[in-house]
């Protein structure tokens, strides 16, 4: 009994333990009071404590911050040992730096296998990225780095540069290697590098003069990877050279934190004499810094102050700087971020100490830090802003922020001008080149010789092109004069009957008294006087449907008479009309043969087509067009705009499916051009073109702007046939482009073909449409043919049916022995006089139905049914010997036996009553039925 009170309270101490949220124990990996590392405890500590803090009161979290720190520098071996310790003793659930790259390399592998989350502020020079699954870098990396620096020189158009770079130095080395691969794998090119080496003591080992002339000669934009102290000696060996003075170059440096260019790279800084101090502060003017995006908000101030507040408090520290630089604050949002995650990962109902759930909702993360906006992205590194600096203030020469660029999104944001020493933008290469031998500066004196070779070459090509000028006014004057076009009528031969003499549109019969576009005369327009063109007439619809056809010097054409203008006085407007119509001469365009323009006879001869319009191919449902046979036609269309829209014509102006004749060989040609002196906007063409793909695409006559189907349709196709009929007529294309555009569609649809391979295809295509038209004809006509005979064999006996398919006459016929049967249903009249029509229908549908089933078992032949009389007989038409009787006793049986179940549909409680009369006897059958 006294072991109980003890048991009961051991069991509330595990309940009120559980109820208690346990700490989430992260590991601190840090080098302890480094004399070179600015990245020790001492610094970073502070802001992971400020985190610490924050973590419990913003998100309820508890960090247990457990110590790993490590004298010596960066060691990789001491680094691995403490970060073991922790796993191991303490059953820590995330690391929190180191910040050494060479120390992240082992225990960032040794919390990817122990799936432990490692969050580190600097880690930048990484070898394999992929193979440690559980970092997160909240600074940036070389490659990120790399990436804004080529992002500054495109943004002022530097598509050339040199490199210097330090080689004794690992991170400078690979920083160099990689901003050579991505320049050169980009629109960059890295026209010379030089490296340079400085010893341990800090001794510069290179010749900097020499590599500084070579660069001198070799770039105009030069990037510097190196110490400051490194680009204080260059910069002032590029004063002596004379390159920072006209503005000529550009040095570009890369700084890691803006308060350490400020304070190193200082001109009034260092140990030079004043003299060198001054040089070196106009040779500032020519260099320009890219550094990490550090904020400068009130709350970073803070921020600061806090950090070195409590750095001297409790570790014994004292920054020297205005503020604390960029990475002390990413350890500090590093934490902060980790305790959002554990936050959300206990809200979601997940386990806080699972590595895999931490690390994935760490990755692609967004979160607003004391250093800004951190974007994390899938492989676990942050996306850094990085900003340009340029020391745009000439008398105090400070260094202040001139541009700003987002690595997220790419962007840029101009915060201040920048002060250029030339006042311009430098070139990234000279005028002349580096040699002095660019083409484009080449001058040579023009001498006498060389003058008068030109005088007289000029006056030389002024007679020719009045030469040339004077021919073509000749040749004109000549083509005017020639009346080889004009034909009389009576050189025309027509056929007697004028209905065989008349080329007919096949549609346009049915559609020329609604239509006026359908093929029309040749009219003479009051509206345009001086012009002569092809048009509907919309005087007489009825004269609309034909046009005329004639035999003129052995060729059949086309006669298209003027009954507008009873007589044509030949102006010169006229002439010239004729001569552009005569020597319009394409493959795809009606060739105009004559006018005739003797009155009353004011006709037009042109090319006569046999297929008639591209409406009648379209329309004519026999034709069956695949699409290598849609896209000819509409290419043939294309390639006789494109001749008018470049020729003399300049446009066709009443394009339309009906004016778009095909001939024997399924040639498209275009026709009814019009001829004027101002010619039609272009884009109208475009606009027809459109309502032509439209009717090619659907076979059908399209309204204004119609609704076209995207299926078994090209999207390229669809796609241009939008464009050309756009509500604004300068955005539809011109014809070049509509080619254009045809030439591609064309050659995804079929490939190059020539103009005699078109022509095969077009016409295998058309037999293989007549082929398969005879079939669905015969096929047609097959089944036609088998329901007549089933409908025959329902009306007559199969036998009777048999000699008339024959051709033979049924004579009348003679039966010595058959046997009738007779029936009629009992009060079939009441129930009809109860009953609805389609009552009684049904029932007689049934009853019929059910009987007709029955019959079909005995040898018995059904004469007819009229009303509820059923009449049968059996020996005739196919004797049967004395069977008949039997046969039909039997089935008169089975059908007593059959109304006794019989079920009438809307008088279930109702049964049928048959009444049967039965009679044996000798029949004449005078006709078939």
């Amino acid at each position: 009994m006294t072991l109980i009170p003890y048991l009961i309270l051991l069991w509330i101490s595990v309940v009120i333990t559980e109820d208690v949220d346990p700490s989430f124990k992260v590991g601190v990996l840090m080098v302890d009071r480094s004399a070179r590392n600015r990245f020790d405890i001492q610094r970073i500590g502070p802001a992971i404590d400020i985190a610490a803090e924050s973590c419990q009161s913003k998100y309820n979290v508890t960090l247990s911050l457990l110590p790993g720190y490590y004298p010596r520098e960066c060691s990789a071996e001491l680094a691995i040992g403490r970060a073991t310790d922790l796993a191991m003793n303490s059953n820590i659930s995330a690391f929190v730096g180191p910040a050494c790259s060479d120390d992240l390399q082992v225990v960032g592998r040794f919390a990817s296998y122990r799936n432990i989350p490692i969050l580190t502020g600097l880690g930048d020079v990484l070898k394999e990225r992929d193979e440690f699954r559980t970092l997160i870098r909240m600074s940036y990396d070389l490659k990120d780095k790399a990436h804004a620096i080529l992002a500054f020189l495109e943004h002022f158009n530097w598509k050339k540069f040199g490199m210097i770079y330090r080689q004794s130095d690992v991170y400078y080395t690979a920083m160099a290697d990689l901003l050579f691969y991505l320049a050169t794998s980009a629109d960059f090119e890295v026209i010379c590098q030089q490296s340079y080496i400085r010893a341990a003591n800090k001794t510069i080992l290179s010749n900097l003069d020499k590599i500084m002339e070579t660069m001198k000669d070799c770039s105009r934009v030069i990037v510097i990877l190196g110490g400051d102290k490194d680009v204080r000696e260059m910069m002032l060996i590029a004063k002596r050279l004379n390159m920072t003075s006209k503005g000529d170059y550009a040095f570009i440096y890369t700084e890691l934190f803006q308060n350490e260019a400020k304070g190193n790279l200082s001109w009034s800084r260092g140990n030079e004499p004043y003299e060198d101090k001054l040089k070196l502060k106009e040779a500032y003017e020519s260099l320009l810094i890219v550094s990490l995006n550090q904020p400068y908000s009130e709350e970073y101030k803070l921020f600061s102050e806090r950090v070195k507040e409590l750095a001297a408090l409790n570790y014994n520290c004292t920054y020297t700087e205005d503020v604390v630089n960029y990475f002390t604050a990413s350890f500090h949002d590093a934490v902060l971020m980790l305790c959002e995650v554990i936050n959300e990962t206990k809200l979601l109902g997940e386990d806080p100490l699972n590595g895999t759930i931490i690390t994935s909702r760490l990755k692609n993360k967004k979160f607003n830090g004391i250093s800004g906006l951190v974007t994390i992205n899938e492989k676990g590194d942050r996306v850094a802003d990085y900003a340009l600096l340029d020391q745009n203030d000439t008398l105090k020469g400070n260094f202040e922020v001139v541009l700003t660029y987002f690595g997220a999104t790419k962007e840029y944001k101009e915060v201040s001008s920048i002060h250029w020493p030339g006042g311009k933008i430098p070139k990234d290469k000279p005028r002349c080149g580096f040699d002095g031998k660019d083409p484009a500066c080449y001058k040579r004196g023009l001498r006498l010789l060389e003058t008068s070779l030109i005088i007289t070459l000029f006056l030389l090509v002024v007679i020719i092109i009045i030469g040339v000028l004077t021919y073509r006014k000749i040749r004109l004057e000549s083509k005017l004069a020639n009346m080889s076009w004009r034909v009389r009528w009576d050189e025309i031969t027509f056929l007697k009957d004028i209905r065989n003499s008349c080329m007919m549109s096949r549609l346009s019969i049915t559609s020329a008294m609604s239509s006026k576009m359908e093929h029309g005369w040749v009219c003479w327009t009051p509206s345009f006087p001086n012009s002569l063109y092809l048009e509907s007439c919309a005087a007489d619809a009825a004269n609309n449907r034909f046009i005329l056809t004639g035999t003129y010097k052995g060729n059949t054409v086309a006669v298209k008479k003027v009954y507008k203008q009873k007589k044509i006085e030949l102006t010169r407007s006229i002439l010239f009309e004729l001569k552009k119509i005569r020597e319009a001469q394409h493959q795809n365009i009606a060739n105009f043969i004559g006018a005739c323009i003797d009155a009353p006879n004011v006709a037009i001869l042109t090319e006569y087509c046999p297929k008639g319009s591209l409406q009648d191919v379209l329309k004519n449902e026999s034709l069956d067009l695949d699409w290598m046979f849609r896209y000819s036609l509409i290419n043939d269309i294309v390639k006789g705009l494109s001749y008018l829209h470049n020729g003399e014509m300049g446009t066709h102006g009443r394009l339309r499916s009906s004016n778009c004749l095909v001939d024997s060989h399924f040639v498209v040609k275009l026709t009814e051009h019009q001829v004027e002196e101002e010619p039609f906007y272009p884009f109208r063409d475009s606009m027809t073109v459109a309502e032509i793909l439209a009717r090619v695409r659907t076979k059908e006559n399209p309204p204004f702007r119609p609704v076209v189907p995207t299926e078994s349709c090209a999207a390229g196709l669809l796609s241009l046939m939008r464009c050309c009929w756009s509500e604004e007529p300068e955005e539809r294309p011109d014809i070049s482009q509509i080619k254009s555009e045809m030439r591609i569609l064309n050659r995804g649809q079929n490939g190059e073909v020539n103009i005699m391979d078109n022509l095969l295809m077009r016409m295998e295509q058309y037999a293989h449409n007549l082929e398969s038209l005879v079939e669905q004809r015969t096929a047609a006509f097959m089944e036609e043919k088998k329901k007549s005979e089933e409908l025959l064999y329902q009306v007559l006996p199969k036998s009777v049916a048999e000699q008339l398919k024959r051709g033979k006459a049924v004579e009348p016929e003679y039966f010595d022995s058959v046997t009738v049967f007779f029936s009629d249903v009992v009060g079939f009249t009441q129930m009809c006089s109860m009953s609805t029509p389609i009552q009684v229908v049904d029932f007689l549908n049934d009853l019929y139905t059910c009987f007709d089933a029955i019959i079909n078992d005995f040898d018995v032949y059904k004469v007819e049914t009229i009303g509820d009389a059923y009449m049968v007989v059996s020996g005739l038409p196919d004797r049967n010997g004395m069977r008949h009787a039997k046969e039909i006793a039997r089935m008169s049986l089975a059908l007593l036996k059959a109304v006794t179940s019989f079920k009438i549909r809307h008088r279930q409680d109702d049964t049928v009553k048959l009444r049967i009369g039965i009679h044996s006897g000798d029949c004449l059958c005078p006709s078939p039925h």
